[in-house]
């Protein structure tokens, strides 16, 4: 486990899959990362491609040969500071069979304060057009803190900003879109066991997670992700609520972002623990 942290914050990121592991409030003493048995397979970054929507989400289907290519590869260190960690992965014989393309990935962690950021930089060797897709996601304790034991799931709520804008709700099974409008959204257990919520949040800047019986909150930065898919589990071993940023809706192929022969992509988004 690699470690970077400040006075605020303890962050574990797993050198085997580059994702986050923990997420140590250290004046409160508390983990906002869930950490069931399923949480390794689950806090996941997926590169080159999001296919075969069933797969990505707990408890449906198999995995797809390209979502290996992250999983079965090797993630090398390339910077590490106190409050930063550069991790680097790049194509191997095992993935060029699945994917026949030469590529670099690279995620860095950096704290300042109470907010993480992630910066994901995807270069492009090949003199042919680079697509892929990324996605990024990891699963949060309801409520935050573990001896809160009068603060449920379904007293949390999300909060998209700005407010009052026009989004489209996909529908998991068959990728049809319905409108909804942007500002406070309760979270009900049951609804999101049984289907995740995919919203394509083009022009919206962040997500909070809250409730308002607690003083603790998450905010994600959504600026640079179009894509937002908001699960849990069906099985719960204890509460949580996953956040999936995503650069492509899934088994959508006209929908991926291409890297131009010798470019670069960056794509970056933030979380503030508070």
């Amino acid at each position: 486990m690699l470690t970077i942290e400040n006075a605020l914050l303890r962050v574990d990121i797993d050198e085997n899959t580059a994702q986050l592991a923990h997420v140590i409030d250290k004046v409160g003493n508390f983990d906002y990362i869930w950490n069931g048995e399923q949480s390794l397979k689950l806090n996941m970054i997926q590169f080159p491609t999001i296919e075969n929507i069933e797969n990505y989400f707990p408890g449906k289907g198999d995995k797809t040969a390209d979502q290996r290519i992250v999983e079965t590869s090797e993630w090398t260190v390339v910077d590490k500071g106190d409050a930063r960690l550069s991790l680097t992965l790049t194509q191997n014989e095992s993935t060029l069979k699945f994917f026949p393309y030469e590529f670099s990935l690279m995620v860095t962690y950096s704290l300042t304060g109470n907010q993480l950021e992630l910066e994901f930089l995807v270069k492009n060797p090949n003199t042919q057009s680079l697509p892929f897709g990324l996605g990024f996601m990891s699963f949060f304790n309801l409520p935050f803190v573990p001896d809160r034991e009068d603060l449920f799931f379904d007293d949390y709520q999300l909060k998209f900003s700005p407010e009052g804008q026009e989004l489209s709700l996909i529908e998991v099974n068959d990728l049809t879109t319905n409108k909804i409008t942007s500002g406070d959204f309760p979270l009900v257990l049951e609804k999101l066991k049984a289907e995740p919520m995919i919203i394509s949040n083009l022009g919206l800047t962040e997500v909070s997670l809250a409730s308002p019986q607690s003083e603790h909150k998450i905010q994600l930065s959504l600026t640079e992700f179009p894509y937002l898919a908001i699960t849990t589990l069906s099985n719960l071993e204890a509460p949580c609520l996953g956040f999936k940023l995503m650069n492509e809706i899934p088994d959508k192929q006209d929908k991926k972002q291409l890297v131009a022969p010798g470019e670069k992509v960056k794509l970056t988004t933030s979380m503030t623990f508070k």
